[in-house]
């Protein structure tokens, strides 16, 4: 009898690669079946010794998730798939990860080029005026640069806006968000004086600690688990030692990891000098973030 919609049937005709030719045979099938089959590619597993290097090598694809690599010999003997893409010359490996980004100033690019005090003199005054929907092409920018770089991992650290965890989710990466969280007051550092202690507001810490909390509970593990969060408060010179206790407690109570700046240069050591008395390695260290 034939087989019914859905099954594979009990006899078909099966493929055999011989001497480059094609033979057909029919007889009871011995194969699985997988959605794409990648072949004769330098596969580079990073599994074993070394890398995992195998000169000849295959990778089986079911369900959007790896089923197999190994020799492109035994995959073919042991897979059908629907489509097989040849590999010769072409190197397969895993993923890069781009282990911290913020997609959303790839709109600003360059603005900040070779310029003194970069993030306060030439980023701050472009920074406020971004768009949310600005914001968000620069997300989608960033996503489609990575892919092309194979990156397919993403550690983003953003203030979340509609659409920012979605694009990530649309594209299909792996993606381990992170909403920035800081007290700098509304317009940031564009306008202050060079080393002004920086006036943060304590209203503005709490607002960023419950947006990321609702955030992450909305987000983290979302799309199969491809999209992940962590709390991200953005330096220490940025929020004070009782709300950054407070990220660390939540952290701690909701299993989060901290994604954070530490040390960026002289205007973080000024800042903690004048603030603690303390650089930031020893000032995180006492209140137990290392």
């Amino acid at each position: 009898t034939g087989p019914t919609r859905g099954t594979w049937p009990t006899y078909r005709l099966a493929c055999r690669i011989r001497n480059g030719r094609r033979a057909l045979t029919e007889g009871p099938s011995m194969t699985e079946q997988v959605d794409t089959l990648i072949t004769h590619a330098h596969l580079f597993t990073l599994q074993g010794d070394g890398v995992g290097y195998v000169a000849d090598g295959a990778v089986a694809v079911r369900g959007g998730r790896i089923a197999a690599t190994g020799p492109t010999s035994n995959l073919l003997a042991r897979f059908q798939a629907g489509e097989t893409i040849d590999a010769r010359g072409c190197a397969v490996l895993p993923g890069l990860v781009d282990a911290h980004m913020h997609t959303p100033l790839a709109i600003a690019r360059g603005v900040a080029q070779d310029v003194a005090h970069w993030m306060q003199r030439a980023l701050a005054p472009y920074s406020r005026h971004i768009q949310p929907q600005a914001a968000l092409a620069g997300t989608r920018l960033n996503i489609v640069e990575a892919l092309k770089a194979g990156t397919t991992t993403l550690v983003d650290f953003a203030r979340p806006l509609p659409g920012w965890a979605e694009a990530f989710d649309q594209a299909g990466v792996r993606a381990r968000l992170t909403p920035t969280i800081n007290a700098l007051p509304p317009g940031g550092m564009a306008g202050w004086q060079l080393g002004e202690l920086y006036p943060l507001d304590r209203r503005t810490g709490q607002a960023a600690i419950l947006a990321a909390v609702v955030f992450a509970r909305e987000w983290h593990g979302a799309a199969g688990g491809r999209i992940t969060v962590m709390l991200g408060p953005q330096a220490a010179d940025m929020i004070d030692r009782d709300q950054l206790l407070s990220v660390k407690d939540l952290a701690q109570r909701e299993g989060l990891m901290i994604h954070m700046h530490v040390a960026q240069g002289d205007r973080e050591i000024e800042q903690m000098l004048k603030r603690s008395g303390q650089r930031t390695p020893a000032y995180l260290d006492e209140i137990g973030y290392l």
